[in-house]
């Protein structure tokens, strides 16, 4: 049986790409293997939802984070994407003090590099998405919903903080 947040998130994740208005691929996986991919038409996951974790390419970047329980940040080049840059940040899911999985953002860096205040767009995103949470989890009598605000706040911070340091 799946994990309840890790359902929230997948159902959430799309209206999350829209929300940030970029060319932006979303991953979410449990422990074990990849339970959805939202992808664009530039940025393709080489493998198909229920792909093991450990048989994709990006197993040393998951490990580190299973190990560290910290998001990672990594950047793979057009020339092994054939087709446009990528940053690429995975964070763990983390469900009472448990990881339960991680989430994936694969971020188009030639469409990142068309917006100029990039950083200053996320940074308002993710300050005026703090209040709003704050007053979902209040409202929330599911399970769960606060762990996935919690989540994706952590991304945006992620997001906010490479950006304002030029990785």
């Amino acid at each position: 049986m799946m994990n309840e947040l890790l359902k929230n998130i997948i159902e959430i994740a799309p209206l999350y790409a829209k929300a940030l208005q970029q060319d932006v691929a979303i991953g979410i996986s449990d422990n074990e293997q990849f339970l959805a991919l939202f992808e664009t038409e530039n940025l393709k996951y080489p493998f198909k939802a229920g792909t093991k974790v450990k048989d994709t390419a990006y197993i040393k970047e998951l490990e580190q984070v299973i190990k560290t329980k910290e998001p990672h940040v990594f950047y793979i080049p057009k020339k092994v994407t054939g087709r446009v840059d990528i940053k690429s940040i995975i964070a763990p899911i983390m469900d009472n003090g448990e990881m339960v999985g991680c989430i994936s953002l694969s971020i188009n860096m030639e469409e990142e590099a068309r917006h100029e205040d990039y950083s200053s767009i996320l940074r308002l995103c993710a300050n005026s998405a703090k209040p709003m949470a704050a007053r979902e989890r209040r409202q929330s009598d599911k399970k769960g919903e606060g762990e996935v605000v919690e989540t994706l706040l952590e991304i945006q911070d992620g997001i906010v903080q490479s950006a304002e340091h030029g990785k």
